[in-house]
This record gives structure tokens, sequence and C-alpha cells, in this order.
């Protein structure tokens, strides 16, 4: 594909990438942009078709004035028609009338993102649990990912991110499921002498 090319409106020869409509990858308008927008202008006028006119602060559902910082921003210069709490609203009402339509997309995305999914949980999320026992999921940067354990240095199928603290979950380690259980051991006040010591007593055939 050639880098210029003609406009047939204008018969001046112009760079496609950035005087060019693209309507899809590989095949262009014929005529430019310069030209494709006074067509359209004309074509606007002659049916009494007005431009599209962005928000000005007020919202199209309730009627109240409002600074832009309470309107989602579309652009730099442009903000949505809805203010925050009315966009929330008809949102939140969506997804109450269609809520199998939302269950069946995430499925549909699960089973397409699977490998994406799974690595994404294994660098960003920690599940655990709260003081109470129930299951939570924090959001964290993880260390960079290893099959080597950190601990015995065994290089294993698959290690687990083991940290000992939930207000800074970021200072973990990739370990073994064997060096897990020890590291949760200690995190738990579990101490090792104790079995030793029991150790030693049956060898030597004490009750």
């Amino acid at each position: 594909m050639n880098d210029n090319k003609y406009c047939s409106v204008c018969g001046i020869e112009l760079i496609v990438e950035i005087n060019w409509n693209i309507s899809h990858k590989k095949n262009h308008r014929y005529i430019c942009k310069a030209c494709y927008n006074k067509k359209d202008e004309e074509r606007r006028r002659k049916k009494g078709i007005q431009k599209r006119k962005w928000n000005d602060g007020r919202c199209k559902n309730c009627g109240v004035i409002l600074n832009f910082e309470n309107f989602k921003e579309y652009n730099k210069k442009k903000h949505f028609y809805y203010c925050n709490i009315c966009s929330y609203e008809k949102s939140s009402m969506w997804r109450k009338n269609n809520l199998e339509k939302i269950i069946v997309s995430r499925l549909k995305h699960k089973d397409n993102n699977k490998d994406k999914l799974r690595e994404y949980t294994r660098g960003n999320i920690i599940s655990t649990t709260d003081n109470n026992g129930n299951p939570i999921r924090i959001k964290v940067k993880k260390r960079k990912h290893t099959l080597q354990c950190e601990i015995c240095n065994r290089v294993v199928k698959q290690t687990s991110y083991h940290h000992w603290d939930d207000l800074n979950p970021k200072w973990g380690i990739w370990v073994c499921g064997t060096c897990h259980k020890f590291c949760e051991a200690i995190d738990n006040k579990i101490e090792p002498n104790t079995y030793l010591l029991l150790k030693e007593k049956i060898m030597i055939g004490e009750p």
C-alpha cells in the first residue's frame, strides 16, 4: 500500500495516514478528510441536521447545572451528557434488568481468556482470610513470579506466594508447597523445637 494517495475531488496527493479516514485496515475512502468533511457539512446543512453539541454543564437527565468535575470526561475538551449520579443510577438499573446478559458475558470472557486471567491473578491477587476467618482477596503487585522455591531452591511445577502482613501484602516470597506449610507454621508461632524434643523422646523410648 502506497504512503501517498490522490484525492478524487481536490486532486492533491496527500499522505494516507494523516489525511484519510481509514474505513478498515486495508481500504481507504476515495476522498481526503478535508473534502469529506466539506461534503458532510453540505449534506447536514441541506437536511437541517445540527452538529452534536457536547455538554455545557447541564445534566440531560436531572437538568441541574454542575461543574465539569461532576461529569465523566470523554476527552480533554468534552464531557458526557449525564452527571455522575444520574450515570450511576442508569448503569445500576441496567445491570439489575440485565443480570443474565452480564453473567453470560462474564463467563464467555472467562472462557476465552483463561491464561490471561490466570497470569493476572498469579501476579496481582492474594487470596487469604481476615481476622474472622472470612475469605478475602487483596489486590497487590507481587514480586516477580518464579518456579524455584526461594527457601529450598527446588524447581517445582507450581509455587505459592506467601505473605505475612495484610497491611503490606507486597512483602512476600515464592515457595513450594512444603515450605509454604513451614512458613505458615512459623507465622502462627508454632515453635519447631517442640517437634524436635518430641522426636528425641520417642527415639530414646521415653513415654
